[in-house]
């Protein structure tokens, strides 16, 4: 439920389409190593920090994203305040934000549906494709997801992040990258509305409780 956005202004990042994998994803590195990368910290004591964090470099199957905006969610405000949400425990300090859309600047050598410079909005749950529920298709009840801005994965309000490139979707370029940030949680409503069996459909009338795009 994004209730507020976190916005970062482009950067000038040279020569971003060249190639950026193998020994020339190094040289990339090393560019944009003088950026920085500022990121969001939740402690265990309910404290916030804003510190540079060392820039990640991809693996062969992630993609390394520029992220221009951060949806702020009610699960981070829990997270921060309360220091958990159910079983999930924030025991160190771990980077939070998981609503997310950016730019591309560099892909892992694996990666061939990606390239720097598209315009993505990111998928923040990673399950283990290995599962019974992800075996069926349905990776997201996965129990091992590996999910952004939940302890002990970092999540996206820093500068650079890399994730899995197969998790990354292709925006167009009339889509904003705020709009981008909200399709996070418009997949979660969908997916709701889906399981009402047909009592709720698009286009029908309906009351919406709550604050926030969720509600």
């Amino acid at each position: 439920m994004a209730v507020a956005s976190v916005v970062t202004e482009p950067l000038s990042l040279a020569a971003t389409s060249t190639d950026t994998k193998g020994k020339d994803l190094d040289a990339k590195l090393q560019q944009l190593s003088s950026h920085g990368n500022p990121s969001l910290h939740v402690r265990p004591d309910h404290t916030l920090s804003l510190e540079d964090t060392p820039i990640p470099r991809p693996s062969p199957l992630q993609a390394l994203v520029h992220i221009r905006c951060t949806g702020i969610c009610g699960s981070d405000i829990h997270l921060w305040h309360d220091g958990r949400i159910g079983p999930l425990l924030v025991d160190r300090p771990c980077i939070l934000g998981h609503e997310a859309a950016g730019e591309i600047v560099a892909v892992g050598e694996q990666v061939t549906h990606l390239k720097p410079g598209d315009r993505v909005a990111i998928e923040p749950g990673v399950p283990c494709h290995a599962c019974h529920v992800c075996r069926a298709g349905k990776y997201n009840l996965c129990a091992d997801v590996q999910f952004a801005g939940v302890c002990p994965y970092a999540g996206s309000i820093r500068r650079f992040m890399a994730h899995y490139a197969r998790y990354c979707h292709k925006i167009p370029e009339n889509m904003s990258f705020e709009q981008g940030a909200l399709l996070e949680p418009l997949s979660v409503i969908l997916h709701a509305i889906r399981q009402c069996e047909g009592s709720i459909q698009l286009g029908r009338p309906a009351l919406i409780c709550g604050a926030g795009p969720i509600g």
